[in-house]
């Protein structure tokens, strides 16, 4: 086998070119050049609170346009209620972010988007609209609706199980 590499020929010989890259590619696998994938956080990657305004400002003029199906009272709602803001950073000014509101009705706004946080240019939004039928068909009077302690186990299972999670017996009763 003949390789070319300018005027020369190699017939069957190992090239100065391919040894330099193996041992390249040997020194950065031992010497740490690439990346392990793991993100360090820092403070300076984080967005300020001032950025963070910014980024709330925007999401609300994306609600504010009337694409989603929301109303009157959910849109002045995000309007003049602060959101959960969680941001999941992964890199410089760069990281997953949701916004969440909660409505008094039941239902539950929450939009999430990935890469630079500052940008501003056109956004995809991963937008979900939930509600909970389950809450208010529950009547307030149910015991439990409000989340009282609803005890399944009788007093004498209450004793055993105590004994067993290295509780002293009580006092006059002999242990099993």
């Amino acid at each position: 086998m003949r390789v070319k590499l300018g005027k020369r020929f190699f017939a069957g010989k190992i090239s100065a070119l391919s040894i330099l890259l193996a041992t390249a590619s040997i020194f950065c696998t031992l010497s740490g050049c690439r990346s392990s994938g793991v993100y360090v956080f820092s403070e300076k990657d984080a967005v300020t609170s001032e950025e963070k305004q910014a980024i709330l400002a925007q999401v609300r003029r994306f609600v504010n346009r009337g694409k989603l199906h929301l109303t009157k009272a959910e849109r002045n709602y995000v309007q003049n209620t602060d959101p959960v803001m969680k941001i999941h950073y992964t890199g410089r000014k760069r990281g997953e972010l949701t916004v969440r509101w909660d409505f008094p009705n039941h239902r539950t706004l929450i939009l999430k988007r990935k890469g630079h946080l500052l940008f501003e240019g056109t956004i995809h939004w991963d937008v979900r609209i939930l509600t909970d039928y389950a809450t208010p068909a529950v009547p307030r009077h149910f015991f439990g609706a409000r989340g009282e302690d609803i005890r399944l186990v009788s007093p004498e299972a209450t004793e055993v199980l105590k004994r067993w999670e290295g509780d002293p017996a009580p006092s006059g009763k002999q242990t099993p």
